[in-house]
């Protein structure tokens, strides 16, 4: 198994660096498709190429989010957040004039 792999499924815990026993594993919602998601944290970026894979990736878009937590915000380029189970996430061409 690569570095890479394994560093996919575990995740430290704390600062004592030990690895979680399973994988993180969030059952998100991008445009109101459902996705997993195997990181603790998503960005901007991830969102945009989860709900348009092909791009087109040279323009804005608006990131707005959801979660049961009572979190709603938005993500801009270069920004990420915390995920959470059951999040949901709208992703427009942002419009301008």
């Amino acid at each position: 198994m690569s570095t890479e792999q394994q560093s996919h499924e575990h995740h430290t815990h704390g600062d004592h660096g030990q690895p979680h026993p399973h994988p993180v594993w969030h059952e998100i919602f991008v445009n109101g498709k459902p996705r997993t998601y195997h990181h603790e944290h998503i960005s901007y970026e991830d969102v945009v190429h989860i709900a348009f894979p092909e791009g087109p990736f040279d323009i804005l878009y608006t990131v707005a989010f959801a979660n049961f937590h009572g979190h709603d915000g938005t993500l801009a380029p270069g920004q990420s957040t915390t995920v959470h189970n059951g999040m949901e996430f709208r992703v427009r061409k942002t419009n301008r004039s």
